[in-house]
């Protein structure tokens, strides 16, 4: 059998199918008889090479109907995300408040960090001022600058960890949101 006596048996034995998975299969194998003979190899082994006619067509039924069934799921998926568009866009200007606000408090917090820094210097800059006025409010002042000084570095080490934290949380909600969009699962 030559290339054209098999891809007209081909697309005679192709009934079941569209008219472009009929078009693309022909193509298909027409390619792949034309690349082996210009690889020097003999038409009529190529032919014999891919087999059965009746397992290629079935081979090619069965791409077509799993090609026709992705395409129906892709649209399904389609329309559910259209139908549920402003209730993710609710959702995520929702989300994306929260995360705006969580940040904030932690940009409230450096603040208050920066605010004890500078508290803790001036307290110890006074100290100096105030010892030889009154020695014992000049006690409080060293005792309150190394108290602030203390705050300061407990809260960097709080804020650290609760910063480290967050945004591996939002990395892994980032990532679970866009798997559930795409309709994957995230691991």
């Amino acid at each position: 059998m030559n290339k054209d006596n098999f891809l007209e048996e081909l697309d005679k034995k192709l009934k079941e199918i569209s008219k472009s998975d009929k078009e693309e299969a022909i193509s298909y194998y027409k390619e792949i008889i034309e690349d082996s003979v210009e690889d020097g190899k003999d038409e009529k082994e190529v032919i014999e090479n891919l087999g059965n006619m009746e397992d290629i067509i079935n081979k090619v039924i069965e791409n077509s109907k799993n090609q026709e069934i992705t395409k129906k799921i892709s649209g399904e998926k389609t329309v559910i995300l259209l139908l549920l568009s402003p209730f993710i866009l609710i959702f995520g200007v929702i989300i994306i408040s929260l995360f705006i606000a969580w940040y904030s408090i932690i940009l409230s917090m450096y603040a208050v960090i920066i605010a004890l820094t500078f508290a803790s210097m001036a307290y110890f800059i006074h100290f100096f001022v105030s010892i030889f006025n009154n020695f014992s409010f000049a006690i409080f002042e060293i005792g309150a600058s190394i108290l602030s000084a203390g705050l300061v570095i407990l809260l960097i080490k709080i804020m650290w960890l609760v910063l480290k934290t967050s945004n591996n949380f939002v990395i892994k909600t980032y990532k679970a949101t866009i798997n559930f969009i795409k309709g994957g699962i995230y691991e």
